[in-house]
C-alpha cells in the first residue's frame, strides 16, 4: 500500500522512477524513459508545448502502471 502511495506521488515529478517503484524493470520502464527523455528534451530543445504533452503522456503512463495491478503470467503446460 505504501509503495503504490509513492510510486503514485512520484509520477508527478519522476515518471521512470515511479514506474521503477511500482514494477520493477521491465517494457513499462523502457517505454517511460523514453516518453521521459523524448519530453524533456522536446521541451528544452524545440518548443514547450509539445515537450509538456509527451512529458503529460509519460506522468499519464506512470499514473496508470502506478494504480493498476500487475498481470501475473500465466503458467504453461
Amino acid at each position: 500500500m505504501i509503495k503504490r502511495l509513492l510510486a503514485v506521488i512520484l509520477a508527478v515529478l519522476l515518471p521512470p522512477l515511479s514506474v521503477f517503484i511500482a514494477r520493477g524493470m521491465g517494457a513499462g520502464l523502457v517505454v517511460n524513459v523514453i516518453l521521459f527523455v523524448a519530453g524533456i528534451g522536446i521541451f528544452f530543445g524545440l518548443y514547450a508545448g509539445p515537450g509538456l504533452l509527451v512529458y503529460g503522456l509519460a506522468i499519464l503512463h506512470a499514473f496508470i502502471l502506478a494504480l493498476l495491478p500487475a498481470r501475473r503470467a500465466a503458467l504453461s503446460t
